[in-house]
């Protein structure tokens, strides 16, 4: 695939903003770093940023630039007495909070305030490694462009200013917040923090948190510090968290015009530990050097991704160029902790993970284990899919997987029962590539994925932590309790769990019945003995699972069984869950069980944007996604929409369908909707280029369905790039 790097380009809308401003593009630098915003460059989260540095990567993430205020001030004619006669125009933009109105038994209406007016002078906006926005104000162009150079917590903007007629000075005010990600800056709290060193075109800010270094190719800069108060992020106020923050800023860059003649300057920002010495030697970086080494890279990658012939899909090699781009904004470096095993790497290899999803999440095990096919063995990038599995086989502890890291410390948590099964899936698919490459068995007996792989079965058969262990009597998993959340759908809030489904899931004994026997094959040839045994305790689970969890009366399977004084009790809600029992490459389910599954999840589940988590005849059902963050988990696996479950259901349409020129056919309808939003041009989508975590339920012309969580999530991009390859082979 040697065709150019796809390129999304937006026009600014006639009318109200706020639907453009729910469109986000980013930018990432393989660290777990980012850049975010939105098109018409007016920040909405508090994740909204020019530069978001990872110094223990993926972790330890701070928004250290969130923009610049841009000016370019007119200069008076020769002879006006100084001070008089400039004129200054603006070029960005920011909302502040504005008038409340209120209505009797309402909540409070606050007005939208935006300030100043550089979103009415912007043109166009593009992305492709880069963005770029370009205004016109009377005689003035005006043209900003970002770049995160890949493996540096550092961003490179470059100003292209053309004054027609008059002499005049381009002005930008870095604006600093200097803060972990998660969290908002108050002058109050926070103004003893910052310290400024400045010489004719550097500054460097520091706080305890980090130090950010601002360096300019021409112009100078003059130290005025100032605290801009008040910055409103809407997005954030949706979700009842705090919406407003103060911002320091240390001074300001200058740069003088030529009338007629485009001036250029560039500024680069880099953020580091505070005593970080090795960063604070690095050398600025050049725009045009940043940006080459990343197409470059970007066109390797899509060099060595197959092109097979789309599909029922009119723009299919532009999208598939759309996905294996978004596929690599997850794939990130990860800093090894003192006490991990495994082998030493060399400078060269450094451990790898994957980014559940953008802008707040870390490293989890189990998106990293669902994601690890789609985003790096279709894309043939077997070495770092091999050091993803390595990097997590060294931090499995009592046969658990981690589920998460923490942002501050990078600790591993361990709450999941997943994560460890889909590991083994992972560890089978990644042989297989191997294998088909031509490659040496990355593991083989000595390798520490394999020792992952067989600690794994053998502390879910004896016990492990968070009650899970094999019920000897049924060889089904079991796991938890009325207090954990320990499946994907994991919401919990308050202590309360919104989804409880401790006892036996279906999709976890369906992973652990197609797991057995994947790791039986994996193992086959030296270790046969073992294989042996795994796929007898396979039998007995897969008989169990057909047995235990059957719903004739509804034709599918039941979601959960609850323990309880009187045994088993089965969970009749109809939910996605029971894909996996087709998906999967091993199956426990007769043929015409199988279709009868996918018949039920068809009708009561499928939308256009992937599988909603629960039956809208279910009273459980919630079908938008909205308002404080105690509502929105609530409703976050009760009929919330995720596209990432299109991948299970399109795979479980294959192989119920034989692989048929059928199948693929309605497996690739079923991905058409996700696939055609991100195609690139005029399009890209909610999240320019990506596709997010999920959408609400319903779908209305009065109220229509809406993206919204992460606005850009690793396994929707895996599981829609996967499946699609999968179903074109």
């Amino acid at each position: 695939m040697s065709d150019p790097l796809p390129s999304i380009s937006w026009t600014p809308p006639a009318g109200d903003p706020d639907a453009s401003l729910r469109r986000e593009w980013f930018l990432t630098n393989g660290l777990g770093g980012f850049a975010s915003g939105t098109p018409l460059a007016i920040p909405q989260r508090r994740y909204h940023a020019w530069l978001i540095g990872a110094l223990k990567p993926p972790v330890g993430r701070v928004a250290a630039l969130l923009s610049m205020v841009e000016s370019v001030v007119l200069k008076a004619a020769a002879g006006t007495p100084t001070g008089q006669g400039e004129q200054r125009l603006e070029f960005s933009t920011f909302e502040f909070p504005g008038a409340e109105t209120m209505r009797e038994g309402e909540a409070p209406n606050v007005q939208r305030c935006f300030s100043p007016p550089g979103r009415e002078f912007l043109q166009r906006f593009e992305k492709d490694v880069a963005c770029r926005w370009m205004y016109r104000c009377g005689p003035v162009e005006f043209t900003r462009e970002l770049i995160l150079p890949h493996g540096r917590n550092t961003a490179v903007l470059r100003y292209t200013a053309t004054s027609a007629r008059h002499a005049a000075r381009l002005e930008l005010r870095p604006l600093t917040p200097l803060r972990d990600f998660h969290e908002l800056v108050r002058e109050s709290q926070r103004k003893g923090d910052y310290s400024v060193i400045s010489g004719p075109g550097t500054c460097e800010v520091s706080t305890p948190v980090a130090t950010l270094s601002l360096s300019s190719s021409a112009g100078s800069f003059t130290q005025d510090r100032q605290w801009w108060f008040n910055f409103r992020y809407p997005r954030d106020a949706e979700r009842g968290q705090d919406s407003t923050e103060d911002i320091f800023s240390p001074g300001w860059f200058a740069l003088d015009l030529v009338p007629g003649k485009a001036a250029v300057l560039e500024i680069c920002a880099s953020v580091f530990a505070p005593g970080d010495r090795a960063s604070r030697r690095m050398s600025p970086v050049a725009f045009d050097s940043a940006a080459a080494e990343e197409r470059e890279r970007v066109s390797r990658l899509m060099s060595q991704t197959p092109s097979p012939a789309s599909v029922g899909l009119a723009d299919g090699p532009s999208i598939l160029r759309t996905l294996v781009a978004a596929a690599d904004q997850f794939v990130v470096e990860r800093a090894r902790p003192a006490l991990a095993v495994g082998p030493p790497r060399p400078p060269a290899a450094p451990d790898c993970s994957v980014i559940a999803g953008y802008p707040w999440f870390s490293d989890w095990g189990r998106d990293t284990m669902i994601s690890l096919p789609g985003l790096l063995l279709v894309t043939r990038r077997l070495d770092e899919a091999k050091r993803v599995l390595e990097t997590f086989a060294g931090l499995t502890r009592r046969g658990l997987v981690p589920n998460c890291f923490d942002n501050g410390s990078g600790q591993a948590e361990y709450n999941t029962v997943d994560a460890s099964l889909w590991f083994l899936h992972a560890a089978r698919s990644l042989q297989l590539a191997f294998a088909k490459a031509g490659k040496p068995d990355p593991t083989d007996d000595k390798s520490p994925i394999r020792r992952a792989c067989l600690s794994i079965i053998e502390a879910y058969q004896e016990g492990t932590d968070f009650n899970i262990r094999m019920d000897p009597r049924d060889s089904l998993i079991s796991a938890g309790d009325i207090g954990t959340q320990l499946t994907w759908m994991d919401a919990k809030r308050d202590g309360v769990v919104f989804t409880p489904r401790h006892g036996k899931p279906v999709e976890i004994n369906a992973l652990w019945f197609s797991g057995l026997q994947l790791v039986a094959d994996m193992i086959d040839a030296d270790r046969p003995n073992s294989a042996r045994q795994f796929r007898q305790i396979a039998q007995r689970a897969g008989q169990s699972l057909r047995e235990s969890f059957w719903n004739a009366g509804a034709g599918c399977l039941y979601d959960v069984l609850t323990p309880g004084p009187g045994g088993w009790t089965p969970n009749s809600q109809i939910r996605p869950n029971q894909i996996f029992a087709c998906s999967l490459p091993y199956s426990a389910l007769d043929q015409q069980q199988a279709e009868s599954v996918l018949r039920v999840v068809t009708q009561k589940l499928l939308t256009p944007r992937g599988l909603r988590t629960l039956s809208p005849d279910d009273p459980h059902y919630v079908g938008r996604f909205e308002g404080p963050l105690f509502r929105r988990d609530g409703a976050y696996h009760n009929g919330t929409v995720w596209p990432w479950l299109i991948g299970p259901y399109a795979e479980a349409t294959l192989r119920i369908g034989k692989f048929s020129n059928r199948a693929k056919a309605d497996a690739v309808s079923a991905l058409r909707p996700l696939l055609e939003m991100i195609a690139p041009g005029e399009g890209g989508g909610p999240g320019l280029g990506q596709i997010p975590e999920i959408y609400d339920g319903d779908d209305s012309a009065e109220k229509p369905r809406r993206p919204d969580g992460c606005f850009a999530q690793a396994w929707s991009v895996a599981e829609c790039l996967r499946v699609w390859l999968l179903a074109n082979s």
